[in-house]
Parts: C-alpha cells; sequence; structure tokens
C-alpha cells in the first residue's frame, strides 16, 4: 500500500517506513509557546499547509447511537439531568480516590438531586465496584456496556462529567460538555479540558506535574485533593434545570 500523506503525532520514523510522499517531519517539533496537545496537533498540520484557523475538534453522533442513550434513560426512568463520573484512568497513578468519587457521588445526588452514572471501559468495573461499596446509593454503572459512540452521545447529554486524565475529559471537550478534571501527576496546560466553564482541580506542589510513570512519595498530588473541592467545582449545577425544562439553562 502507498501512502500519499501520513501524519505522525510521536516523531517516529514510520512516515519515511511508509514511503509516504508527503509527511509530519520526525525531527521538526512544535514552537515551546504551544503546549496543549491539541494546538501541537493542529501545528503538525499547519506544517504540511494544511489551514487549521479556527479548527474545532468536533465528534457526529448518530441517530442509531443516540437512541441507545434515549432507551437506556426511558428504561431506567432517568430525567435529562445526568452528570456523568468517569473514575477510570489507563494509569492508576491519574486516579483519584476511591473514597472521594464515593463521598462525591452521594453529594451530588443528595444536594444536586441529579442522576450520577459511571463509565469506563470493562476493566474499571472493579473499581468502580469498590467506589460503590463505599458509597450510600447504588451506583449507576456503565462501564464496558457502551460502545465508544454511545459514550460520546451520553457524554453529550450530560450538564458536567467529572474525570480524571483520561479519554472521556476528551470526549467531553469535543463536545462541548463541561468538565471537572482532577489531575495530578500529568499537566493541565498539555491535556486540561478545552469546553466552555471547564474547570481544573490540582494541587500545587513541587513534584507535579511530574509526568512520570511511578510516584517517588505517597501519590500526594491526587491523595490531597478533597471531595469537597470537586463538589464545590459542580455547584453551579445547582442553577441547571432539567433537559426537560422549558427553561433554557443559565
Amino acid at each position: 500500500i502507498k501512502y500519499d500523506l501520513v501524519v505522525d503525532l510521536r516523531n517516529t520514523l514510520f512516515p519515511i517506513l511508509l514511503g509516504s510522499k508527503i509527511y509530519t517531519s520526525p525531527i521538526h517539533k512544535a514552537p515551546q509557546h504551544i503546549l496543549h496537545k491539541k494546538d501541537i496537533h493542529l501545528w503538525k498540520l499547519k506544517a504540511l499547509g494544511i489551514n487549521t484557523e479556527g479548527a474545532k475538534f468536533y465528534l457526529n453522533p448518530s441517530i442509531e447511537d443516540a437512541a441507545y442513550v434515549d432507551n437506556f434513560m426511558e428504561k431506567t426512568g432517568i430525567d435529562g439531568n445526568i452528570v456523568v463520573i468517569s473514575p477510570g484512568s489507563k494509569s492508576n497513578i491519574k486516579r483519584w480516590s476511591k473514597k472521594g468519587f464515593a463521598e462525591l457521588n452521594d453529594r451530588l445526588r443528595d444536594e444536586l438531586k441529579v442522576n450520577v452514572i459511571m463509565v469506563g471501559d470493562s476493566n474499571d468495573n472493579s473499581f468502580i465496584n469498590d467506589i460503590s461499596n463505599l458509597s450510600k446509593y447504588k451506583i449507576i454503572n456503565l462501564a464496558g456496556r457502551t460502545n465508544l459512540r454511545e459514550l460520546v452521545n451520553l457524554i453529550k447529554c450530560a450538564k458536567l462529567i467529572v474525570t480524571n486524565d483520561s479519554a472521556p475529559l476528551h470526549i467531553a471537550s469535543a463536545m462541548d460538555t463541561k468538565v471537572v478534571a482532577i489531575f495530578g501527576p500529568t499537566d493541565p496546560k498539555k491535556y486540561g479540558p478545552l469546553a466552555p466553564g471547564s474547570l481544573v482541580i490540582k494541587k500545587d506542589l513541587v513534584c507535579a506535574p511530574c509526568e512520570a510513570p511511578q510516584c517517588r512519595y505517597n501519590h500526594e498530588c491526587m491523595r490531597l485533593i478533597t471531595s469537597d473541592e470537586v463538589f464545590e467545582a459542580a455547584l453551579p449545577l445547582r442553577r441547571v434545570p432539567p433537559l426537560h425544562s422549558d427553561n433554557e439553562p443559565e
């Protein structure tokens, strides 16, 4: 197979080895003032002469996949006042505490009267089950029960998503769903949420963000974040009416 154009986001030699006519350089890197990964990726396209001015990341969910969310909410009796929590992450050191997520789940349901749905892949089920055991409410768990497109639709319908640095954060950014992002070892300037109204919860420590695969200390960057801090970031939801209200959200 011969490729006309190869865009490599990892600066490897693959484009050259593939013999493509046009490819991104494995040597040239984005200027240091460009920090966020989205902007770095767009810079790579711009370096090939592609106009990226005003480029917007957006995922276009289908009607068929949207039906999954509609059917789920109809069967479970959930209205549109949804908060999605994504407690998992590819790396364990990017995960906030089980206790924190359990306390947050309880306060969101008690004080803001929202429907909380937890998402992730099948590998997150054990972690979510542990959260459920610490919560006074039964967790609505869709981890491993949606495909990617169905997850996109669910996040699109949510008033807010609370998440670690993980894939659902970036899905929410693409769908303009507000994010409360919990950051520790990774840098929110590079990977933080881009949706309007989003917030990052982090601790300003000498060692953070370390961007290391293992913590050299005691995971203070995540351990010191309290459920009160994360809940307060969600408080604007108190002013948001249900999705099916005749009134527009503020």
